[in-house]
């Protein structure tokens, strides 16, 4: 894996978080993962979760090859992100490596209103009837910029055409009588906003800290490179993820310079896995990533 995106940024990451912020950091982690939202609190979620195994399984490139595909669905509980809807259902090839199973997804509101509901009804019924058939029991949004507030309704500062995803996702599930559950994290992607100096936290992240939330019995995380090198599922062989780009290449910052940043982020994960070792654990290729820190 090339690593280089990572390593020629050092001195950019010790300027973002110095060891004074570090200290203080520590014990907020600590804070929040103690700590009960009722905003983002849903019984039947917690109740689901309570001393669970539970896979978070991203969509990089370096799941392949790798023949993970029992392992992953071994775990109690397999949680997965944003366009894995794209792949459903998953073929035989690919299953073999990145398994068959997927209990929660994880979506960013941007997903949820282009891959679901500005599709046609049929494609809608038929991405909803796949998700049912692997296992989904329950579609979270991440909420990742802030657009809806705690209630769900949105907020002044989401764009017109976000503004009715909640209720008319909701809506398409109750219409089609499909058993999934549907949540919205809030308190989650406002703290990790903070901690990551105003930016926004990718989907991997904010599903990560909402389920470290919960009293699980193991959190283990592969497939997730923190767009420090590697590629995508969905995009080709030779496209490298860059930690300050999205997916399709475009920076991932607006002209305000606020968006996302995944320097940031990985450096945060090293703390989460140093404060919450015991219940987070990461692949090898994740693991090599904090170490060259």
């Amino acid at each position: 894996m090339n690593l280089s995106p990572h390593r020629e940024n050092k001195s950019f990451l010790s300027r973002i978080f110095g060891t004074d912020y570090i200290r203080e950091l520590y014990p907020e982690i600590q804070t929040f993962r103690n700590s009960r939202f009722a905003v983002d609190d849903d019984p039947e979620f917690s109740r689901f979760l309570k001393n669970k195994r539970i896979v978070v399984v991203g969509p990089a490139r370096t799941l392949l090859g790798k023949n993970l595909g029992a392992f992953i669905d071994s775990f109690d509980i397999v949680v997965r992100f944003n366009d894995i809807f794209e792949l459903l259902p998953f073929t035989q090839e690919l299953s073999t490596d990145i398994g068959t199973r997927m209990d929660i997804v994880y979506c960013n509101q941007v997903v949820l209103r282009k891959n679901i509901l500005k599709r046609k009804e049929s494609i809608q019924h038929s991405l909803l009837y796949n998700c049912s058939r692997a296992g989904v029991k329950f579609i979270v949004c991440t909420n990742n910029s802030l657009d809806f507030l705690a209630s769900g309704e949105s907020g002044p500062t989401c764009p017109k055409k976000d503004r009715r995803i909640v209720s008319d996702f909701k809506t398409l599930l109750e219409r089609i009588e499909n058993t999934m559950r549907f949540r919205i994290v809030y308190e989650v992607s406002k703290t990790l906003s903070k901690w990551l100096g105003g930016n926004w936290a990718r989907t991997g992240l904010v599903g990560i800290m909402d389920l470290l939330r919960f009293d699980v019995s193991l959190l283990y995380v592969t497939g997730m490179t923190f767009y420090h090198g590697g590629g995508h599922l969905l995009s080709g062989e030779s496209t490298e993820l860059h930690p300050l780009k999205n997916r399709d290449g475009t920076w991932a910052k607006d002209t305000s310079g606020v968006g996302h940043d995944s320097y940031r982020e990985l450096k945060l994960m090293k703390m989460l896995k140093q404060s919450l070792g015991e219940k987070l654990e990461v692949d090898e290729d994740l693991q090599a990533l904090m170490k060259s820190d």
